[in-house]
């Protein structure tokens, strides 16, 4: 699941602007963003943002598994290791 959130750097700590309810001990990836961004800089973000927020929703946890069956075509250049 991906879920964005402001935080604010306070004596050396990141905390959220508002409150949020996790448990204790989840595990976070925090990426910082400069509020002075370039062009070009703004876009890769939104690229990036758009990119992960497409596999968190393809790799959820209510994603199904697909038996081999149902695969339509199969990729004639795939190496098995």
């Amino acid at each position: 699941m991906s879920t964005q959130l402001l935080a604010i750097v306070k004596n050396g700590r990141i905390e959220p602007i508002e409150p949020i309810d996790l448990p204790e001990g989840t595990q976070l990836i925090v990426t910082l963003n400069s509020s002075v961004e370039t062009r070009q800089e703004s876009e890769e973000s939104e690229w990036y943002t758009l990119s992960l927020n497409g596999l968190n929703r393809a790799y959820s946890d209510d994603e199904p598994d697909y038996e081999l069956s149902q695969i339509k075509e199969f990729n004639s250049n795939y190496e098995r290791r």
